[in-house]
């Protein structure tokens, strides 16, 4: 008979991926490298007319499930049919100097490796014209996230801010895309200040930054950030409602915004 302590290492190991998943992610990638110069000529068009127009607008990691921008210039590292161009997100050598009116990204910055954090957020500042925005959601709040947690408070109506949320939050649930475990993943932890100070070494000249709740959910556990290399001329408000329906929900209203902490330099 095992021992309680066998008992409890069995339970802990991580169980042995299926024998199909290294090579279905070997084929997935293979399939993807062929369609990717397809995706690149015709979203290099669309690039160079809205640069051209000077109204480019730049929307990354739109993902599978993201919405198509028809406005912008939608990215992703892997062909989807919501994508434009094809591209390592997190580096946007590609993009000439204060070229775009937005950048925009939901759920993506998390995934970034913590080492990509300051030199991201520097080639935002570079690529943004002065009068550009940096818009960026959906980035987990962690103090508001163990706030929660420790509150038991109701994440949605009827639903308990559990372990399992906090995990969710803090974490991704990568396990819910095999084929893509390490890109699902949340690759740090965010507060306030540290977001604010990363803005600001970056040298933008005005940060908004704000807590929200997405659609149903009752908790403002999510972080928005706003910042510009210029003054922000706009209401907060305004910038964030031609995006309100997709990330905040059909009914949104500026009274999703909370916390909403203004600096200028």
């Amino acid at each position: 008979m095992a021992s309680l302590r066998q008992i409890f290492e069995a339970a802990s190991r991580r169980p042995k991926p299926p024998f199909w998943l290294g090579s279905g992610v070997g084929l997935v990638a293979f399939a993807n490298k062929l369609r990717t110069p397809f995706f690149n000529v015709r979203g290099g068009r669309k690039l160079r007319k809205l640069e051209v127009s000077s109204d480019l607008k730049i929307h990354l990691g739109c993902g599978k499930k993201g919405k198509y921008f028809p406005q912008f210039i939608n990215c992703d590292m892997t062909p989807h049919k919501n994508v434009d161009l094809i591209m390592d997100c997190g580096n946007l050598h590609r993009f000439h100097d204060q070229s775009a009116n937005r950048i925009y990204s939901n759920a993506f910055f998390e995934h970034l490796y913590r080492d990509q954090h300051s030199n991201f957020v520097n080639e935002c500042h570079r690529v943004l014209r002065s009068q550009g925005v940096l818009v960026t959601f959906a980035v987990p709040d962690f103090e508001e996230i163990a706030r929660c947690y420790l509150g038991g408070v109701e994440v949605e109506t009827g639903k308990i801010f559990d372990r399992e949320t906090a995990y969710n939050q803090t974490h991704g649930l990568p396990e819910s895309d095999p084929l893509c475990w390490i890109g699902q993943l949340h690759k740090s932890l965010f507060d306030r200040r540290y977001l604010m100070d990363l803005h600001q070494k970056a040298g933008f000249k005005e940060i908004r930054l704000f807590n929200y709740s997405s659609k149903t959910e009752l908790t403002n556990h999510n972080l928005a950030i706003l910042a510009s290399p210029g003054p922000i001329e706009t209401s907060t408000w305004d910038l964030v409602k031609q995006f309100a329906p997709f990330i905040l929900g059909k009914e949104a209203s500026s009274d999703r915004i909370k916390n909403e902490l203004v600096w200028r330099a």
